[in-house]
């Protein structure tokens, strides 16, 4: 159930196979869960705390009848499997849709269906707060790109000293013809560094765009993952396009179902690009860029204290930080913890284009609070794999 096919990258090879077995026991844990610990019931019936259903709105009212997904409004009335959750804040244990911490999740006859299964906040490490963290970085880092595309907000540019201080081979490839990157910090309202990589590969004629984006507790760190993410697109958009020849975006992007689809669609059809601008080109882009933030120098070199230090940063804005403990015996056995992390109300990205979560409170309001009186209006989609 699209839970087999796992990859990884690293600056190394031993560095790229851990990656990529870390990927495959993340999607394995998350995919095994025993029924009888789920409960089938309304908001309004649970007779525990639980997550208010309104901070799933991931769609607006207009949406539900465009769509044409069988999607429905998640209110108090709606009947769904919740599960137990932890509330980092105060470890106290709440109820959280099923649906959104378990990929595959398969449904029970009569369950409705508000949202789509994503893997955002899936992650696993050597232990519980390192898997924990991983998960809230990578949460932070969809909130950020997503609310960045949908609003064509301003990018940062990248602060000299960290770009002087990326020594690694990613940027040796830079002075390559075959290779362009530019970085870009995407950073919003949670002081952890957000930082994209488009990248340019130049291939037998053809130009091979693939995009990575991360969130780590310092420049530099962010920088190095998100070119990795970038550099392991190229490989995997080269050996996806040969079975897509026949496809197309379809009018509207209608078309575009799956996270595979954005990955290849500004490789397949340059153009579009061009179109598009925003990151994704930008020779021809006429957004100025926004000032640089404050480098934070206390963290960086412990997870405990920058696990601290991003949940106190996500509190700031609002929202909780919830965990559920995905590790199986197995996989706790072979010293790995896996863990699904949720922030209600921070805004995700989805496979299917016209799907994208548009209802989201944060998503309206979050740029005029960091002064752009902007509207999430962006049509294009957006390039993350």
């Amino acid at each position: 159930m699209r839970a087999v096919n796992n990859g990884g990258a690293g600056f190394s090879a031993k560095e790229a196979r851990t990656a990529a077995i870390g990927e495959s026991l993340e999607r394995y844990a998350a995919g095994i869960y025993n029924g009888s610990s789920l409960r089938l019931s309304s908001y309004n019936s649970l007779d525990d705390e639980a997550v208010d259903p309104t901070l799933f709105k991931f769609f607006t009212d207009q949406q539900f009848g465009r769509m044409n997904l069988p999607l429905v409004p998640f209110d108090n009335d709606t009947i769904i499997r919740w599960v137990k959750a932890v509330r980092w804040s105060d470890k106290v244990d709440v109820w959280v849709p099923a649906c959104q911490v378990f990929l595959p999740y398969r449904r029970l006859e009569g369950e409705s269906v508000f949202a789509q299964s994503i893997s955002t906040g899936m992650a696993v490490g050597p232990s519980y707060e390192q898997a924990v963290l991983s998960g809230l970085q990578e949460i932070v880092e969809r909130d950020a790109l997503a609310i960045s595309w949908m609003h064509r907000l301003p990018p940062r540019k990248m602060l000299p000293s960290v770009l002087g201080s990326l020594t690694l081979p990613e940027f040796h490839h830079g002075l390559s013809k075959d290779w362009k990157v530019e970085l870009y910090d995407i950073t919003l309202d949670v002081s952890f560094p957000v930082i994209a990589a488009v990248m340019d590969t130049y291939h037998e004629g053809n130009v091979i765009m693939s995009f990575g984006c991360a969130c780590r507790s310092t420049h530099e760190q962010a920088a190095r993952k998100s070119f990795l993410e970038a550099a392991q697109g190229v490989t995997y958009i080269r050996r996806l396009m040969p079975s897509y020849v026949d496809w197309s975006p379809g009018e509207n992007f209608d078309n575009l179902e799956d996270f595979n689809h954005h990955a290849i669609l500004y490789s397949m059809y340059p153009e579009l690009r061009n179109q598009a601008r925003y990151i994704i080109d930008p020779e021809k882009s006429t957004i100025p860029c926004r000032p640089t933030l404050p480098v934070h120098t206390d963290i960086g070199s412990d997870v405990n204290a920058d696990l601290d230090f991003l949940v106190s940063e996500v509190l700031k804005t609002g929202h909780e930080v919830y965990v559920v403990d995905l590790t199986t015996v197995d996989v706790k056995m072979l010293g790995v913890r896996a863990v699904r992390v949720m922030v209600p109300g921070f805004v995700h990205l989805s496979g299917t284009h016209r799907a994208r979560p548009l209802g989201s409170d944060r998503l309206r309001n979050l740029p005029s609070e960091v002064g752009y009186e902007t509207v999430p209006d962006n049509p294009w989609p957006h390039p993350l794999p």
